[in-house]
């Protein structure tokens, strides 16, 4: 005799939850703002969160998953029968999309079969509980790009979407649309800085660009200044050479502040040129040492377009010094070694 045992793996998202893609909506439900069909909808979903909440690390049936299945789909449906039914409905739109990119992921259990008598389990399998068809993955991203263009302003929107592509493994795609975004940083909230930036930091994981991964973590190291995780793993990837790099506005904050002049180094993650000014500059006891008087300043041209245009940075590296006052004063276009790096130090801080 053999018992059967089915318990939901971590990576099962609709009976365990999702990632933050939902919080939007969710929020906008308890807040009363979605009109009673997509109330509806949302209910549907949960339902779902909740079922998977009270399941979660323990044992679930059959009847169980379908019944998550069951909750998923009528979230879908209705959802999507309101957007089509209100083509304007930026909100309509933003949550069949969400919902429908929800539920296209399949639930896998694991089944143990274990012996009755030794209790040693003789084999397990994989099944898919569900497994809707990848069309429903299509019209949900196709939705949520419908409600950003009803609502091209709504960055909460576009960052769903960016999630959204990063879940279905276009980590390039999402990468391009998060740094997009980040040249808004201006315009938007602390909270949505900060989710901009972790989902930065998974999109670099994944290509394995760990120059971006580090600009990105800087940037969650500075929103939470708690988060050992990052700190520990930006550490891992920049070993301290003496050299505190800051932000752009930071940087122009402390040197105002502090009367220095700035350094602001323009890069990206696929410059060899930058990597090697890294390498064999930058790591100089000379550099740092005279580096004291500045104020660092390191900015990814492609997550800030809006400064590779203030200043006409053609190409990277290019090194821009600017006074306390925030005016240029000396410019390196491209790499040098470092006895000339440090004459063009010298010479910025003649001029400051």
């Amino acid at each position: 005799m053999r018992a059967i045992e089915i318990a939901l793996l971590p990576m099962a998202l609709c009976a365990v939850g999702c990632l933050g893609l939902l919080t939007a909506a969710c929020a906008m439900s308890a807040a009363g703002v979605l009109p009673p069909e997509l109330v509806a909808a949302q209910e549907s979903l949960n339902q779902n969160l909740a079922l998977g909440k009270s399941l979660a690390g323990q044992k679930v049936t059959p009847e169980q998953a379908a019944q998550a299945d069951k909750l998923a789909q009528e979230g879908v449906i209705k959802a999507l029968d309101y957007a089509k039914a209100q083509p304007r409905s930026a909100d309509a739109h933003h949550l069949a999309g969400m919902l429908a990119v929800f539920a296209y992921r399949s639930v896998e259990s694991k089944v143990s079969i274990t012996g009755s008598k030794t209790g040693e389990v003789s084999s397990e399998t994989l099944i898919a509980l569900h497994q809707f068809p990848p069309q429903l993955r299509d019209q949900g991203l196709a939705e949520l790009r419908t409600a950003i263009k009803l609502a091209p302003a709504n960055i909460d929107f576009q960052t769903d979407y960016a999630e959204a592509t990063q879940m279905y493994d276009d980590t390039a795609r999402s990468a391009d649309l998060l740094n997009a975004l980040w040249q808004r940083q201006n315009t938007m909230s602390g909270a949505q800085q900060a989710r901009i930036a972790r989902l930065g930091v998974q999109a670099a994981q994944a290509q394995k660009d760990t120059i971006g991964e580090a600009c990105w973590l800087r940037e969650v190291v500075k929103r939470d200044p708690t988060d050992e995780a990052a700190k520990t793993r930006l550490a891992a990837l920049i070993p301290s050479t003496g050299i505190t790099w800051q932000s752009y506005e930071d940087g122009l904050t402390a040197a105002a502040a502090e009367g220095k002049p700035v350094m602001i180094d323009f890069m990206a993650d696929w410059c060899g040129w930058c990597k090697k000014l890294d390498a064999e500059v930058y790591s100089q006891k000379a550099v740092i040492d005279l580096g004291k008087q500045f104020v660092w300043v390191q900015v990814n041209g492609d997550m800030r377009r809006d400064l590779v245009r203030k200043y006409g940075v053609d190409g990277f590296p290019t090194i821009l010094f600017l006074n306390a006052r925030g005016q240029e004063i000396h410019r390196v276009v491209g790499f040098e070694p470092a006895a000339k790096f440090l004459n063009d130090m010298q010479i910025a801080l003649s001029r400051h």
